[in-house]
């Protein structure tokens, strides 16, 4: 596909579809269209008015994302370089400098899929993406061979941690999306959006085991459908003195959280409040 074509794809024709798919997805499916709407409410405490508007325009944005995600093998180091900017790379490269091997922390906002299909082409080096497998091997197979273009490996997130191990030891960076709920064996109760809510502990402890500091990394779409791409300081795992692993998790797990909900809040619309990531929660006024 030529970078004109492609570009009139990006920034009108797909713009104009997901107004269209996401007022339809918000009208038809009463279920995703409540959890958000409730999302809302509890965690930014929006009226109910408000709620809905902002779900609506959630939906259209999430409608986007999946329609920019086919367009992904036609994208190019010239035409990613033009709808991609910065903010902060000199924290990933003294990081890559200071450790070799490190762990990326993420979420669905904005384009994720774009950003880590990206990654390669930004900053010459590839991730290990701990990813779920899609329910359907053949859709699976078609998603994984899309992410992996640009040179990302998928490890699927069932028993993945010997693998992610490895990859650390051999230098890799590896990627997580921190923001969906947790079961309660993989999960403790952490600070968001002024409740406790189940959170994966996972990466915390790789990290404090490892040694290895984690890097947040997320992006907002702009006015125009480019992206702004934000690398944050990178989070280390408390020092030994702090306390106990347990506590030393916890903290860990509350800083990702902190600053995701940082995030999020900066664009609200930009989420996937589809998610029942409040389902496993309780009130927290302290």
């Amino acid at each position: 596909m030529k970078d004109s074509t492609f570009r009139i794809y990006w920034t009108s024709i797909i713009p104009q579809a997901a107004k269209i798919l996401g007022r339809l997805w918000y009208k038809v499916h009463n279920n995703r269209r409540r959890i958000a709407v409730d999302n809302l409410m509890l965690a930014m405490k929006f009226p109910k008015e408000k709620a809905e508007k902002v779900a609506l325009a959630n939906f259209t944005h999430l409608a986007r994302v999946f329609l920019e995600f086919p367009l992904l093998p036609h994208c190019n180091e010239h035409n990613l370089l033009g709808m991609l900017s910065l903010d902060g790379p000199d924290f990933f490269l003294e990081t890559a400098k200071r450790h070799r091997g490190f762990f990326i922390m993420t979420g669905h906002i904005g384009n994720w899929e774009l950003m880590a299909y990206a990654s390669p082409v930004l900053f010459n080096v590839s991730l290990d993406v701990i990813i779920r497998p899609l329910d359907n091997p053949w859709l699976n197979n078609l998603v994984t061979s899309i992410r992996t273009k640009t040179g990302n490996r998928m490890i699927p997130k069932k028993l993945a941690t010997k693998k992610i191990r490895q990859s650390i030891k051999n230098g890799r960076i590896v990627a997580m999306l921190m923001d969906q709920k947790s079961s309660h064996n993989e999960g403790i109760y952490v600070p968001f959006f002024n409740r406790k809510v189940l959170t994966h502990k996972g990466l915390a402890l790789l990290a404090i085991k490892m040694n290895r500091p984690v890097l947040p990394v997320y992006n907002h779409r702009q006015k125009w459908g480019d992206y702004k791409i934000y690398v944050a300081r990178p989070i280390y795992p408390p020092p030994k003195e702090y306390g106990d692993v347990k506590a030393r998790v916890y903290k860990m797990t509350t800083d990702f959280n902190a600053l995701f909900e940082a995030i999020v809040r900066k664009d609200p619309i930009q989420w996937y409040w589809i998610h029942r990531r409040f389902r496993h929660s309780i009130e927290f006024t302290n």
